[in-house]
């Protein structure tokens, strides 16, 4: 398939109305890897409880067309702080995700759900049943989760500085974003409920690919019960 260029470079500069439009170059064969570090931290009366995981995350353009492109994700050297299984993550660590995006970089579809899922249910046979498996590996999960809490998330998305309404699951979320001269850079902070916080940071290059993410969410369940925060750092190790 001839090789072509989706859409501009992601990041434009910032206009009068300090706006910018994020849409990633993707050309077949271009790659990116990224070397994530989480962690879920819960502070209380009583204690501090850590648990920390890294990872690479791989993303690769299999294949472009002329209203769309097929990418690959995967992941590669899992650690855990305590020993933890991550059954998602070290699933593909085999088995790539492949799903398919718009020109603008926005996720459509998932293309190997049945081998997911047959994967998947060699590992853990008992635990999961078929109605969950087949919400796992939907469309509709798919897209919640890169769309949101993702390198990838900001995809086809117009950044206003300034605050505005999104929809996030079902709900209408206030979003407060700040956004460098040079467009760049974006900071977004949200409080979807009373007792949650959310705060996310991109740096993207000229490509319009992050160089780097953070997320972090904390929520306040009460003096006894204490905070969760959670959260996830991205930094591109290797690109082509």
């Amino acid at each position: 398939m001839r090789k072509m260029i989706l859409g501009m470079l992601a990041v434009c500069s910032l206009t009068a109305s300090a706006q910018v439009t994020i849409k990633p170059q993707l050309s077949a064969g271009l790659s990116k890897t990224y070397h994530l570090k989480g962690y879920n931290t819960t502070v209380n009366q009583n204690a501090t409880d850590s648990f920390t995981y890294s990872a690479d995350q791989s993303f690769k353009v299999e294949s472009v067309d002329a209203d769309s492109a097929v990418v690959s994700m995967g992941y590669a050297h899992i650690q855990t702080s305590q020993g933890n299984a991550l059954p998602d993550l070290e699933l593909l660590t085999q088995h790539s995700l492949v799903f398919s995006v718009n020109r603008d970089g926005t996720p459509r579809h998932l293309l190997n759900a049945k081998e997911l899922i047959d994967a998947y249910k060699v590992k853990n046979s008992d635990e999961d049943n078929d109605e969950y498996l087949n919400y796992l590996f939907s469309d509709d999960y798919l897209v919640s989760n890169l769309s949101a809490n993702s390198v990838l998330e900001l995809f086809g998305k117009t950044i206003e500085n300034g605050r505005t309404m999104q929809k996030v699951g079902d709900e209408e979320v206030e979003v407060s974003y700040r956004l460098s001269t040079d467009g760049h850079t974006v900071e977004a902070e949200s409080e979807p409920n009373p007792q949650t916080v959310v705060k996310k940071h991109f740096v993207f290059g000229n490509d319009g690919w992050p160089v780097t993410y953070s997320l972090s969410t904390t929520i306040n369940m009460g003096e006894e019960m204490g905070k969760i925060t959670l959260g996830t750092d991205a930094v591109l190790t290797d690109a082509q």
